[in-house]
């Protein structure tokens, strides 16, 4: 693994309660820094198994370089905020834009077009009729 790389891509159970089927492993890009002091994430890695009390799943396990623990449901988290953090900030920067662009506040409809037409978000009302 590259531990100079900013993110790490790790494979855990998607819920809590996988019941150890392989379709509830999901895969997800996390920071390689730890939350809690910003030391080096999961220098040392290897393949174990979550046991949600009924069945084992077999995913990644990890050690950070600063000792800091990671659990499942941590990670799951992070990356909820991560993703909520990204959609923040484009929805940020398509309402300064069109703001310069028409020289008012746009309207929520005119900054969720702008993050369609440039292929961000996938199209709101696609099928609906009305």
């Amino acid at each position: 693994m590259d531990t100079t790389k900013e993110t790490i891509t790790v494979r855990i159970p998607r819920i809590a309660e996988h019941n150890g089927f392989s379709e509830f492993l999901a895969e997800y890009t996390i920071s390689n820094k730890c939350p809690k002091c910003g030391g080096k994430r999961a220098v040392k890695r290897w393949q174990d198994y979550s046991y949600d009390g009924s069945k084992k799943l077999l995913c990644d396990r990890w050690d950070n370089e600063c000792g800091h623990y990671d659990t499942y449901e941590s990670i799951r988290k992070e990356v909820k905020k991560d993703d909520f953090d990204k959609l923040t900030r484009m929805v940020d920067e398509a309402r300064f834009k069109l703001s310069s662009e028409l020289g008012r506040e746009p309207s929520l409809q005119e900054i969720t077009e702008r993050l369609e037409a440039e292929g961000l978000i996938p199209p709101i009302n696609e099928g609906v009729h009305v």
